[in-house]
């Protein structure tokens, strides 16, 4: 399932369940990897449109995190992983960052951009999750 999704770029809808039948990552072994998360479906379906399989890491809670997302994005922190957390700026997506601010690497996704919901930000966020190709 994770595969198919990672190859064609189709965002991966995980539950508890399919997520206790992975193997969790070895602590530093994601020590260089970033992982973008967001609260609202609407950034994961531009990024997926937008840039399909050439999308970074996004993770997206769809509002308050579920007890999957807590696992999930807790297994990334363990290993090292560095989240990068973007909620919407009212008080509900502010308390949602506030949490998962306080996982190991965590900080703020593009704290400097402007709008209080991420759909005021979504240029800015999908330009982040683009890939960046060297021309050198």
């Amino acid at each position: 399932m994770l595969s198919a999704g990672f190859t064609t770029g189709e965002p991966v809808w995980l539950t508890l369940r399919s997520l206790t039948a992975l193997k969790a990552p070895r602590p530093g072994s994601l020590a260089n990897f970033v992982v973008r998360v967001c609260e609202n479906p609407s950034v994961v379906e531009a990024a997926a449109d937008m840039l399909g399989a050439d999308c970074a890491p996004l993770v997206c809670t769809y509002g308050q995190p579920s007890i999957a997302a807590w696992v999930l994005l807790s297994a990334l922190a363990r290993a090292g992983a560095q989240l990068r957390v973007s909620a919407d700026r009212d008080k509900y997506g502010m308390d949602i960052a506030s949490g998962l601010l306080r996982l190991p690497g965590a900080r703020a996704w593009l704290p400097e951009t402007t709008g209080c919901y991420e759909e005021d930000r979504l240029a800015d966020l999908l330009a982040d999750l683009a890939p960046r190709w060297s021309t050198d």
